[in-house]
């Protein structure tokens, strides 16, 4: 592709948004892209970003913005619901496509996007950028380097207050819907098992527990309730590919938002010459910002790692937080396209998560252990 890729995206809503705090600070700073064309639900909102931003073309749907000719890469990043039909409105123009994790609203529409996508020969990328973040994949290099020796267990908590409780705000209703595709186990748990499947392995058996404590919600400020049919607590365990035993816990409540010392990330890989350890208030696939990694290998003392400077793909230009892995996402798709190979994380990798994210449901419902294909 001569010159820089040219990019459109759904859902530059000027005040807020992912695309707001992540695509559009990473696409500024990158050479190989220009961003040439937003798009919102409303032309005055759309107006608004492309002045902020200097972008030659504002719509006020999709359709148009993936149809015109100054648009390579269409970039979706709307609520999930949106992104089966959004997405295959830019496939049917013949564009290539960049969709937010997840793919769909369900497996089914995941693999009805993957097929269209491979039908169209156009390149197709899922916003799972926790593969590309320094921290993840410098952990998966030790890994494969021995740091550990093999591997023998793994155990990840998450610990959110971004899902479930007692209120829901006005902004989040939505999601208490299961058919609408954003939960704890969706969003917090797909992005978070796919780190963990990218640095250490696939899964070979999953056995989950999927619940729901609180199966009503009031929302914020009102006296209005809604029923509650996605999870507010999730517990798994399984063994990877590699043989090694994996103990994971997503959980959720608002008041562990206050209590800085619990919520976050506490993953530790133990293996039969030494460990890595990785806490603090941030989560592995959205920054490395609040993370750290400790680790000692051999009869060495258990100390800070610096993840060395070779990992870390996004230009100094891009602000700290969660910009920066999906700047370094971006990186690599440029670099694919440009080398002709194949684009990772793309939408096969997405609908093998969402097989995945199937089976831990499946095997809550079912009482049994289930083993992914």
């Amino acid at each position: 592709m001569a010159g820089p890729i040219r990019v459109g995206i759904v859902g530059a809503n000027p005040t807020r948004g992912w695309a707001l705090s992540a695509h559009l600070p990473a696409l500024s700073a990158l050479p190989d892209y220009e961003v040439t064309a937003v798009s919102t639900t409303r032309a005055e909102s759309a107006a608004e970003t492309a002045a902020k931003f200097g972008i030659p073309h504002s719509f006020d749907n999709a359709k148009a913005l993936a149809e015109h000719d100054d648009v390579d890469l269409v970039v979706i990043s709307v609520k999930v619901p949106h992104h089966l039909e959004l997405t295959r409105t830019a496939l049917d123009a013949g564009k290539h496509v960049f969709t937010e994790w997840p793919l769909g609203a369900s497996s089914e529409q995941a693999a009805e996007l993957t097929t269209l996508a491979k039908a169209r020969g156009v390149h197709h990328i899922i916003g799972l950028q926790g593969r590309h973040g320094p921290l993840n994949n410098y952990v998966r290099h030790l890994v494969s380097e021995g740091y550990v020796g093999r591997v023998l267990s793994v155990t990840l908590q998450i610990v959110s207050g971004q899902w479930g409780g007692p209120t829901i705000a006005p902004d989040r209703a939505w999601t208490a819907d299961r058919a609408n595709g954003a939960n704890l186990l969706t969003i917090t748990g797909g992005h978070t098992l796919d780190t963990l499947r990218y640095a250490l392995g696939e899964f070979a058996e999953v056995n989950g527990i999927v619940t729901t404590l609180h199966p009503t919600a009031t929302i914020a400020g009102t006296e209005e309730t809604v029923n509650i049919t996605v999870p507010d607590n999730v517990a798994l365990n399984g063994r990877l590919s590699t043989g090694a035993v994996a103990t994971i816990t997503f959980l959720s409540s608002p008041s562990l938002s206050s209590a800085p010392s619990l919520a976050g990330t506490y993953w530790q890989v133990l293996g039969e010459e030494g460990s890595l350890t990785i806490t603090g208030a941030g989560l592995p696939h959205y920054a490395d910002a609040g993370l750290t990694l400790r680790g000692h290998t051999g009869s060495g003392p258990v100390e800070e790692l610096t993840v060395p400077a070779s990992f870390h793909r996004a230009p100094a230009e891009v602000p700290e937080g969660p910009a920066q892995n999906v700047a370094a996402l971006y990186a690599s798709v440029a670099d694919a396209i440009a080398g002709g190979t194949p684009i990772e994380p793309n939408f096969e990798t997405a609908l093998s998560l969402h097989h995945l994210l199937d089976d831990v449901q499946a095997s809550s419902d079912e009482g049994e252990r289930r083993r992914p294909a």
